[in-house]
Order: structure tokens, then sequence, then C-alpha cells
């Protein structure tokens, strides 16, 4: 592997060896003997008379070198990487960062530990953080050792490389991902969808669907699959994902559903949410399901009858829903609904910051991002500083800025208005990868200090 990488680097060194000012030695007279190929070579470059095996020692000692530079690059950081990362995430995370920053000098070093040396839990721990260090690393110059691994003898050497390969954002790893769908264990299915989605591989969104019927609806992998076919935004597959709808009940299976309809936006999936909206037994559900249909009805009429008719429903939350619904399809006949009682309580209660906070999270949901923050902004200027609730409208505040993906925003007014990382990370919207990305800044450090980072 070394080797391979050293002579792509070394060949073209090579090919400019000689100069353009270089002599041409004189052709033979006709009366010298004609010389032998490699006598011919020796006397045109007589300094490579031996040139094969002179690029062999080097590439041999530039191997040997690149090697020890990564070893010693890393250090006692990859022995830490033999630590289980769900046990000690914050601590291995670090080290992971620590590799990252070293870039691609240590990746070949990194595929070599994804085939273990022995089956000790040490072992596979450090088989698989050091797939997470080559997802994050993105080296290109590793994906043929990792479409390699695709298909070794162990699941987890199979799962691990497909892991790594989502991260490289090379198209040419599709073709070996997608036949990993078709692999007999659960979790390297997962990871080759999870790396498809990261690639943007759309007509694999079928084949994807696919593979939902092979999961129970409630658990953990199902979700994944969907949460894979809303990143990719497929409409392919549509079908197969209506097919269990029916079998959904809990809330975040529902949430990735909602995140399909609103990304595939697939119009065949109306009338099937409405059906399972009738049937649907709790509030939280039509919530669920009422959000999907306001991203996927498209203004077509009997959706939008359908959606009406929930306005006069029992529940304050369920015509919200639907309210909220109708307005994404730029029917605004539910707002009044909405706003009636925010704007009743902001009335009897100017200096209380209650009817400002209820009306900034229907701005909110309603993505009216400006009116949102003035109202939180509001909210937070009414309760003492340090209170939940100043926390609370102070982080949805903040979470405005994140969904537009106003990453520096939405820090400064956290930091600004003395929120503590802790208190946001732990705040039920919030959207942690933004402020991982700012974590290993300078310049925001002192805010993240006091929780440890």
């Amino acid at each position: 592997m070394y080797l391979i990488r050293a002579v792509l680097t070394t060949l073209p060194a090579l090919v400019s060896a000689q100069e353009p000012g270089t002599p041409v030695p004189p052709a033979p007279t006709a009366s010298a003997p004609k010389p032998a190929p490699t006598e011919e070579g020796a006397a045109a470059f007589p300094d490579r008379a031996t040139s094969v095996e002179a690029l062999r020692r080097h590439l041999a000692s530039r191997v040997a070198e690149r090697r020890t530079s990564a070893q010693a690059a890393m250090g006692d950081l990859l022995n830490d990487l033999g630590w289980s990362y769900e046990e000690n995430r914050d601590v291995v995370e670090k080290r992971i960062a620590a590799i990252v920053a070293l870039g691609p000098l240590v990746s070949d070093l990194l595929v070599e530990k994804l085939v273990p040396g022995a089956n000790e839990k040490a072992q596979r721990n450090l088989a698989r953080n050091a797939a997470r260090c080559l997802q994050r690393i993105g080296d290109t110059g590793v994906l043929p050792d990792l479409v390699r691994l695709s298909s070794h003898a162990s699941p987890d050497v199979r799962a691990d490389a497909c892991l790594a390969l989502g991260g490289l954002r090379d198209a040419r790893s599709a073709t070996a991902l997608t036949a990993r769908l078709e692999d007999a264990e659960d979790r390297v299915v997962l990871e080759a969808a999870r790396a498809l989605a990261a690639l943007g591989v759309r007509p694999a969104a079928a084949a994807i669907a696919a593979k939902l019927a092979r999961f129970p609806p409630q658990s953990q992998s199902f979700r994944a699959l969907l949460g894979a076919l809303a990143d990719l935004g497929a409409p392919e597959g549509a079908e197969l994902v209506l097919a269990q709808l029916g079998k959904i009940e809990d809330a975040e299976s529902i949430g990735e559903v909602v995140r399909y309809a609103k990304n595939a936006r697939a119009a065949s999936l109306a009338g099937p949410l409405f059906d399972l909206l009738a049937d649907a037994k709790r509030s939280s559900q039509q919530e669920k399901i009422l959000e999907a249909l306001g991203f996927i009805a498209d203004g077509d009429r009997r959706i939008l009858a359908g959606l009406k008719g929930y306005l006069e429903n029992r529940s304050y939350s369920v015509r919200s829903a639907a309210a909220i619904a109708l307005y994404r399809q730029k029917d605004k006949s539910g707002l009044p609904e909405l706003l009636k009682q925010p704007e009743e309580t902001i009335e009897r209660s100017p200096r209380e910051p209650w009817g400002y906070l209820a009306r900034a999270r229907v701005f909110f949901a309603l993505d009216e991002w400006h009116k949102a923050t003035l109202d939180y902004r509001k909210a937070a200027e009414r309760v003492p500083r340090g209170e939940r609730l100043e926390a609370a409208a102070v982080c949805e505040w903040a979470q405005c800025y994140a969904e537009q993906k106003q990453w520096e925003k939405a820090l400064k007014t956290l930091r600004d208005e003395k929120v503590q990382p802790a208190e946001f990370i732990a705040w039920p919207s919030s959207k942690l990868p933004c402020f991982d990305r700012l974590r290993e800044d300078p310049k925001h450090a002192e805010w993240f200090t006091p929780t440890g980072g």
C-alpha cells in the first residue's frame, strides 16, 4: 500500500529526469556494432544504469520513512483509539480530532488498522475508530484499499470500510457501496446506506427503500434507513416507504418520514398519509403526519380541504399543525388560529414573556425567522437573567440562526446572552453538528471551556 502510493509520487520525478538542456548522445556510426537495449540505456543515462534497482531501494526507504513518520505523528493517540467510543465518547472524539488534523500523512496506517490483529475488544474498537478517522480525513488516495476491504470476509471490516468510504465523497465508490446493500449482515447494509446518502447517490434510493421490510418498524436500524432516504431526498422508493407507514407508531420514525416527505416531495405519499392520519390515535402522531402533508401537498385543492378539516380539531396542537401545513401550501387561512392565543396573552400582559415566546414559536414553525428572532429577544428581555425560561428563549433564538446555517450568529447570540454550552446542548431542538465545527476554533474556546469542551 505504502509502496504503490510512493511510486505514484516518485514517477513524475523520473519522467523529468532528463532536463531539456541535456545533450543527446550521438548516434552510433555505421561501422560500430549496434548496442543491446540495456547498453544503449546505460550509455544515454550513465547515472541511471541501474535505475530500476535504485528506484526500488529509494521507494523502500521512502515507505519506511513515511510509516515511521505516521507512527511518530500519532504516538499514543493510536493506542487511545482502542477505547470504546460509546463509553468514552468525549475523550475518543478529542483523539480522533487530533489524528484527523494530521491529514493524509496517516491515512495508510489507519487503513492497516481496519483489519484487527486479534479478535479482542480493544482491537475492534481501534478498527472502528480508525474508520471514523478515515471518514473525516476524506483522503481519496486510499479509496482502492477501502473498496477492496468492503468485500472482506469479516463483516466488521466490511462495515468499517463502508463507513470510511462515505466520508471520501468520491462517486467512484458508489458501485461497491450499492453492492453492499445486498450484504447478509445488517450492520453492513446500514453503513452502506448511510455512505450512499452521504455521497448523494440518488439512484440508490429505491434499493435502500427495499431494505425497510428487513427491519422492525420501531427499530433504530429502520430509522437509520429512513434517515438515509430522507438525506437523499429522491422520490424513488416512495411506494416502499408507504408500505411500511401503517406499521410505524413511534414519533422518531414518523419524524424521519416527515423529513423524507419534505426532501423527496413525493406526491404519491399524500393519499396514504391522510389514511394514516385518520387512523392515528395520538395527537403527537397526528401532528407529525400533518407536518409531512404540509411539505408534499403542492396546493392540491382536495389536500387543502382535508387539512382545513383539522382546523376544527379539539386539540390545539393538532389545529396548529394543520394551520402550519396550510401555511406551507401558501394558504394562510389557519394563521389567525395560530396567532390568536399568543396575541391575546401579549395584549393582556405585555410585560410578561409568555406571549412573546409562544408567538415566536409560531413564527419558528412557519420558518419566519426574522419575526421569530424579534419575539425571542423580547421574551428573553422580560425574564430575569439566569432563569430557565430565559435560557429557553435564547436557545431557540440561536436555533433560528442555526436553521439558516448562520452558525457564527447562533454562537454569538448564545455567548452574548451568557448561555453556557450545556444549556444549549441539552435543548431538544438544538442541532449540535453546527457547533461541533466551531468547537475547535480558538476564538470560540472561551465559550466552550466552562463545560470542558
